[in-house]
């Protein structure tokens, strides 16, 4: 009835009210899945507040919200932990003028001839 931003404010607001204990309970209680996803991911961002500012009640209930965060979730935040560790080697990995070069070593041919668009996995 309130519609989900109202509802997604007042449940942030009432989560910082909260002790980690409490909210590791608020998500294990939660109404369903949405409210769960709700609550967890709120309080993941309070909880990682709290323990930056040194709470060590905060830190052991943020560990143990990894095994309550639903598995899709908690797949997405690794694989965005695992970018944000190797995204800059991926991103040297793009550099056309080593691509090239490497291109022409395995071809035999002067690297200037390879336009940039062309790609063999290959290589």
């Amino acid at each position: 009835m309130l519609g989900d931003s109202l509802t997604a404010d007042l449940a942030r607001r009432r989560l910082v009210l909260l002790s980690p204990a409490e909210m590791t309970a608020a998500i294990a209680e939660a109404a369903d899945d949405w409210h769960r996803t709700l609550y967890a991911e709120l309080a993941d961002l309070e909880l990682l507040e709290r323990s930056a500012r040194g709470d060590v009640l905060a830190k052991v209930a943020l560990a143990d919200l990894g095994g309550v965060v639903p598995a899709e979730i908690q797949e997405l935040e690794n694989a965005l932990a695992e970018f944000e560790r190797d995204g800059n080697a991926i991103l040297d990995g793009l550099d056309v003028t080593a691509w090239r070069v490497n291109l022409g070593d395995v071809y035999g041919v002067n690297p200037e001839y390879i336009p940039v668009g062309v790609q063999n996995d290959g290589a």
